[in-house]
Parts: structure tokens; C-alpha cells; sequence
């Protein structure tokens, strides 16, 4: 075989040949590139197509004009613009025209276009194209992906810049597109995120870290998103291609069941939850608080039916009402005789409820245990002096009759007096004690009603629709005013029986007033009414007074004002009166008191209208509160009003300030 022999630089030169020299036939080549080889005069008239161009196109060269026929409308100002070129004798790269056969299909077609020039003019333009329309519309259907795609997609350079991203980010984070690209990604990255987020950045350039990755993105706004990252690197291209969606309300919904379970673990009341699709029942879940108080763990109760607490005391009447309440899917109250695991007796206090789902099964019962122990014992202390006091009333009328046959007719009768006043002391003081014990024994489950309520309509239970939202709302509105009853007659028992106290302390005026209005602004503008306020110049920056009874003081004045105020203005007042007093007032353009009752409203139970069809609600306590309030704090209150006019309450209170109160604890010492 003949060897090729390298000559060295000037033994032999190598001579180029032109094209023609070498003998490849051109027109073979043309067809065989497969390429749409046109040429064409500046009319767009055909004088040579390739086979290749007439099979795809479908058209008869020397019969149709490139413009006119092949050429697609939408591309003819774009190639006119070319046509510049052209006529400057410059060719025309890259250029992607968009061609359409004779059966009106559209071709999408990228290559380049040579003048020939003679004598200054343009006579020819070769079009060297090639069919790119699989590509091409392959590319596009992705670019239509990647603009409407709801997650936020891009990529980013391995120095950390945006390269590009989509609508997507604009609608999450609210930035237009310019905005992110070409900025460092960092620079919007929440700034306790930073350090671990460049960590990963950099163990994903070596291939060593997780695909998922979560961190806070800075809005427009100034707000901060959760951002949960899909990250791929190509370290050939110096790239990351991610996909990233907003995951903030994954993240508050998560951390709201954290609290709500760590509320249910710290609870002081043992909770329970039954899964009423098992058989018998079975306990899934206890709290803390029920393993303190019954001894059993919750590996030895978890599995039970929860009546294993009664042992062998089933013959309990309030077993068989728990027993309906499981039949019938609904909730109830009842104490019962448990043991523990010792064997010990105490009373539960139980409180069971019904959980259903979305389409409105039963899925579980949630039991709220308290030991009540204690109050049962007092109960039946209670019960045995009442039984005592009545044997003693008993004996005591023995000697009232024996007296009676031994005492003039004077004597007996003082003696009666005597019994009468004493009864009637007893008496009151039992009213009292009975109030104060009733409005806390009432309070009780009224908090437990109120806070499953609560869990309802936060939709822990399932979502509700817009008529069960409604009932819930009711129910709780509701619940809160038999709360803030229940209060007031707590108050006017604690009162009565001087167990309420004064905690007089240095506070702002300024503040304070800021506080009750905020607490009382929205329920005034509810009814539409104009709410304003004044706080005198002269008063002093800091006082000492008790701040949250003279709140309560204000409240239930500012409630009855707009409750019996249909329209025009509630207002609150806080002046100083002369050295060493300032006063309170609340006005209104109300319905106002008659003259005659202005000096009844203060007592308990006392209202303007207390017929059966009055319209508004309450217990008539709120003002003889304040009123018992005041005098207890060294005030007093007036009252100003008209029928039809309105009303103006004036509280009267000693100004004392802390420099005041600094002196008197100095002479003290």
C-alpha cells in the first residue's frame, strides 16, 4: 500500500482549488443537504428550487411568488426589514422565516440569505433553508409550560444569579420579571435563612446535597414567603435548574396543630379521644394530665374502653346517660366514680363530646376528665350543716315555744325580732355564698362550651358550611354575654361579701383612655354610631388608682351608652376637677332616664325598662357595680339625662400622683 510522506515547509506547497476544480456537481449537493435551496430575484420571483424545497412546500417553482404565495403573512415585515440588509449587499444569518404550502400548512424554517450584487444593484437573493417546524414548536410548547406553569420555575448561575425565571414568581412575590434577573438570589433571601441557604447552594454544586430545600423569600412588599426548593446542578453548563412553590400556608397551618397540641399536652385537665369507628370504642389518645390523675400510663390505657376507670362499680345512674349520649351521637356532662390504678376513689368530672367529619359521620368522642374530688366533699359538708342548721332552727322553735309560755307577751315579741333579723342574715349571707359558688360552678363548662365552639369554627373539626358557621357564631356570641352576666354576679357577690379588692398603682391616663377605647370604638361603630374622646391637658402624665376597676367602671357605662343608643354619638371624657379630684364622663344621644328612676338604676337588678317586652338584654347589675365600685375607690357618680336626649354618668375619683404617694410612704418609714 502507498504510504503518504509529510514533506517539511518548502519542499512541496499544498494549492487550494476553487469548487469548480474539484468536481463535486453542485446540483447534487444541493439536494442531497436537504436543504430548501431557493433563488429568487428582490420581486420574489423563482428562478431555482431544490427538490427538496418543491416536495416540502408542495408549490410549482415557476409558478408562484415567494411573497405572495410562500412566504406567511405574519413574516412579511419582519423579511422587508431584511430586505435593508440585502440591498446593502449584506448577508442575513440566523433568520427563521415562516413559510406556508400550498395545502396551507405552516413551516417553520431557520437559515441564511445571500445578495448578489452587479453594478450596485441587487439581481438575486439565495435562501440556503432548512425545515427546523418539529424543533421549533417542541421548544414552544415548553416555553407555553414554562409561562404558565403555577409553580415558580427558572435557574439560576453557580455564582448565584438569576438567569431566568417565570410569570410565576411575579404573582407569588409580586416582583415584575426584570426585577429578579441578574440579581444575586441571596439579596432576597430572609436573613436568618442566609448562612444555611449558601450551605446547600455549595453542597449541591458538589453533588452532595438535597433536592428539597425550604427558606423565607422577601416579597415586594417587604413580606416574607415559605419557599420549598427542587434543585437540580449542572456543573458543565455552571447552572442550577430549580422548581420552587410557596409552601407559607403548609408551614402556619403546621406550626398552628404544634400549638394546639402542645395547648391539649400542658392542659390541666385530662383529655381523651375515643375512636368511635372501632369496636367498643378504643381510647387512642390520653394527655399528661389524665395519666397524673388516674396513675395509668398511656401504653396501659391506649386500646380501652374507658370504662375500665369504674372497675366493678358500674351500678352508677350516670353511666346510663353517658350510654344515651354514645347511642344518640351527642354530648354530655355527668360526674361519675372512677379509681385509680392504686385503687383510690376519686370523682371525674367528665365532659364528653361528639367529632364528626366533613360528611357529617361520627369519627370520634373527646372527653375532657377533671377531679372533682374535692367539691364533692364540700357538697356534703355543705348538705350535712344545712341539715344541721335545720335541726338547730328545729330546736331552736322548741325553746321558742317553751319561752313563749314564760315571757310576756314583750319579751316574745323581741325575741321574734331577733330570730327574724338572724334568719334574715343567714339568709343573706347564704344568697351570697350561693351566687359566688353558682357563678363559678357555671363558668366551667360555659368555658369548655366556648372553647369547642372555638375549635369548630377554626376548623379543627372539619370545615363547616355557611349555615353551621352561622349556628356556631350564635352559640358563641351567645355563651360570651351568659359569660359576662355570670361575671357581674360574681362581682356584686364578691363585692357583698368584701372579698374584692383595690390594687391602687401608679398608671398613664393617656394610655388607659387608649386602651378603653380601643376595647369599645368597634362595638359604637357596628351600630353606626359616632364615637368620640377627650382627655384633658392638665391631667396629669401619671396617676395612682386601681386601672382595671376603673376600666370595668367605664366598660359597662360605655356598653349600656350604645346599647340604648340608636344614633348619633357615645362619648368618653377624662377631665381634672380643681386640685385634688378628676372625673370620668360618658354621654350619649340615647334614649335617656326618666328623672323619677335616675336614682333606682343603681340598685341590683334595677332597669329603665323592666317590662317582659323590653328590647334590650342584661341583669340590671352593671350599674349598681359601678356604682359599688366607685365608693370603694373614694368616688362618687352622678347622672344627668332627659328623655330623648340622652344621658351623661360623671364619675367623681381623688387624684392622687406618685410623687403624692412617694411622700406618704416617706413620712410612713
Amino acid at each position: 500500500m502507498q504510504q503518504a510522506v509529510l514533506c517539511a515547509p518548502g519542499e512541496s506547497e499544498h494549492r487550494m482549488k476553487s469548487f469548480h476544480e474539484v468536481g463535486v456537481p453542485l446540483d447534487m449537493l444541493v439536494e442531497q443537504s436537504g436543504c430548501l435551496f431557493q433563488v429568487m430575484t428582490p420581486r420574489g420571483e423563482i428562478l431555482f428550487a431544490s427538490r427538496r424545497w418543491a416536495e416540502r412546500t408542495g408549490f410549482a417553482p415557476d409558478k408562484v411568488n415567494f411573497f405572495e404565495h410562500v412566504l406567511h403573512p405574519a413574516y412579511r415585515d419582519h423579511f422587508n426589514a431584511c430586505l435593508g440588509q440585502l440591498y446593502r449587499g449584506e448577508s442575513v444569518f440566523n433568520i427563521q422565516p415562516l413559510l406556508r404550502t400550498a395545502t396551507g400548512e405552516d413551516i417553520i424554517t431557520g437559515g441564511s440569505l445571500m445578495p448578489r450584487i452587479e453594478q450596485g444593484q441587487l439581481t438575486t437573493i439565495t435562501a440556503m433553508l432548512y425545515d427546523i417546524t418539529g424543533p421549533a414548536r417542541a421548544l414552544d410548547e415548553l416555553e407555553h409550560i414554562f409561562n404558565l406553569s403555577m409553580d415558580m420555575l427558572g435557574i439560576v448561575s453557580f455564582e448565584g444569579r438569576f438567569v431566568r425565571v417565570n410569570p410565576a414568581w411575579q404573582k407569588t412575590l409580586g416582583y415584575e420579571l426584570d426585577e429578579l434577573t441578574g440579581k444575586m438570589y441571596m439579596e432576597f433571601v430572609h436573613p436568618e435563612d442566609r448562612a444555611r441557604t449558601a450551605l446547600e447552594a455549595n453542597e449541591l454544586a458538589a453533588g452532595r446535597g438535597t433536592p428539597n430545600f425550604e427558606n423565607r423569600y422577601r416579597c415586594k412588599d417587604g413580606s416574607y414567603r415559605w419557599l420549598s426548593w427542587n434543585v437540580t446542578p449542572y456543573p458543565d453548563e455552571q447552572r442550577f435548574y430549580f422548581v420552587t412553590r410557596d409552601v407559607t400556608e403548609r408551614r402556619e397551618t403546621e406550626l398552628h396543630f404544634l400549638l394546639r397540641n402542645q395547648a391539649v399536652e400542658a392542659s390541666p385537665s385530662g383529655i381523651t379521644i375515643a375512636d368511635a369507628t372501632q369496636p367498643d370504642m378504643p381510647l387512642i389518645y390520653v394527655n399528661p394530665a389524665f395519666e397524673l390523675t388516674t396513675g395509668y400510663s398511656a401504653s396501659e390505657a391506649l386500646g380501652r374502653n374507658c370504662r375500665f376507670l369504674q372497675g366493678d362499680d358500674r351500678d352508677q345512674p350516670q353511666l346510663e346517660i353517658v350510654r344515651a349520649a354514645l347511642r344518640e351521637e351527642r354530648a354530655c356532662n355527668v360526674i361519675l366514680r372512677n379509681y385509680r390504678k392504686n385503687g383510690d376513689l376519686f370523682y371525674n368530672e367528665l365532659r364528653l363530646a361528639p367529632i364528626f367529619d366533613l360528611s357529617g359521620k361520627l369519627t370520634h368522642f373527646v372527653g375532657i376528665t377533671t377531679d372533682v374530688t374535692d367539691r364533692v366533699a364540700d357538697r356534703a359538708w355543705i348538705a350535712s350543716q344545712n341539715q344541721a342548721l335545720v335541726e338547730a332552727n328545729q330546736e331552736l322553735a322548741a325553746m321558742r315555744v317553751e319561752t313563749e309560755k314564760y315571757n310576756e307577751a314583750l319579751l316574745q315579741a323581741n325575741h321574734d325580732l331577733a330570730i327574724a333579723r338572724r334568719q334574715a342574715e343567714d339568709a343573706d349571707h347564704l344568697k351570697t355564698q350561693f351566687l359566688a359558688t353558682m357563678s363559678h360552678e357555671l363558668r366551667t363548662p360555659l368555658n369548655a362550651i366556648m372553647g369547642y365552639t372555638e375549635i369548630q369554627l377554626a376548623g379543627m373539626t372539619g370545615e363547616l358550611n355557611t349555615e353551621q358557621t352561622d349556628y356556631q357564631k350564635r352559640v358563641l356570641a351567645n355563651a360570651e354575654h351568659l359569660l359576662q352576666l355570670i361575671n357581674d354576679v360574681l362581682d356584686i357577690a364578691r363585692i357583698e361579701a368584701g372579698r374584692l379588692e383595690i390594687l391602687n398603682k401608679p398608671f398613664q391616663p393617656r394610655e388607659w383612655l387608649a386602651e378603653l377605647v380601643g376595647q369599645t370604638r368597634g362595638l359604637a361603630e357596628e351600630k353606626g354610631l359616632t364615637f368620640q374622646m377627650h382627655l384633658d391637658e392638665r391631667m396629669p402624665e401619671v396617676i395612682v388608682a386601681d386601672p382595671a376597676r376603673l376600666k370595668q367602671i367605664m366598660i359597662n357605662l360605655v356598653s349600656n351608652a350604645i346599647k340604648f343608643t340608636e344614633k348619633g354619638f357615645v362619648k368618653v371624657e377624662l377631665w381634672r376637677h380643681g386640685r385634688d379630684a378628676w372625673k370620668l364622663m360618658v354621654s350619649d344621644s340615647g334614649m335617656g332616664i326618666p328623672s323619677h328612676l335616675q336614682e333606682t338604676i343603681f340598685e341590683e337588678f334595677r332597669q329603665v325598662d323592666s317590662s317582659s317586652q323590653r328590647r334590650q338584654g342584661g341583669t340590671g347589675l352593671g350599674l349598681a357595680i359601678v356604682r359599688s365600685l366607685t365608693l370603694m375607690m373614694g368616688g362618687n357618680v352622678r347622672v344627668s339625662s332627659k328623655p330623648g336626649e340622652g344621658s351623661t354618668f360623671t364619675i367623681f375619683m381623688p387624684l392622687v400622683e406618685e410623687k403624692d404617694r412617694m411622700k406618704k410612704r416617706g413620712v410612713s418609714q
